[in-house]
């Protein structure tokens, strides 16, 4: 196995570890509204830092599942390709995903620039926790940074590796 092929397998288990996360954090959420219910109503005795933990959770869910939809491509997405000729549907496939690596990739760039800045600053929220905000920032760098490296791969195999070099000339308009 070449370190490069290693490198893709621990990124993709980390990926899937992720989703189960993200999946254990859905369980935490419904667990922690059932509770806020019977603490709220029967037991007369509400929390004050239930609605926040939820919401963070909420987030962590959704950046930590973000890559493992990009890594198994069940993300949100227009399939146009399906309708055009296969010369066209590779065309514009390449390009959506120069497209997403490039998003992405700045996406991360900015959001890992302003978790560098509040953790230097010592920011934190301002609901009932009063929690480090870059607690918050952090997955978010991980799952834009892990899904542009999905991308980037997807893109790889698109270019280098499903396809003729026949199929990629003429794509390009050489011959």
């Amino acid at each position: 196995m070449s370190f490069l092929s290693w490198l893709g397998y621990l990124h993709d288990q980390l990926t899937k570890a992720t989703a189960v996360l993200s999946a254990i954090f859905i369980a935490m959420i419904s667990v922690l509204y059932c509770s806020e219910v019977v603490t709220r109503y029967f037991l007369h005795t509400p929390t004050s830092w239930t609605a926040a933990v939820a919401i963070y959770l909420m987030l962590y869910t959704t950046v930590l599942m973000m890559p493992y939809l990009v890594m198994v491509e069940d993300h949100v997405s227009v399939t146009i390709g399906d309708y055009l000729p296969p010369k066209g549907a590779y065309a514009l496939a390449v390009i959506v995903l120069i497209t997403a690596v490039i998003v992405c990739g700045v996406s991360t760039f900015i959001s890992a620039e302003e978790t560098i800045r509040a953790f230097r600053r010592g920011v934190r929220t301002t609901d009932t926790l009063f929690i480090p905000k870059w607690w918050l920032l952090a997955p978010i760098v991980y799952g834009l940074g892990s899904s542009t490296i999905h991308f980037a791969r997807q893109l790889y195999v698109k270019l280098f590796k499903n396809n003729t070099h026949a199929q990629r000339t003429e794509v390009s308009g050489a011959a």
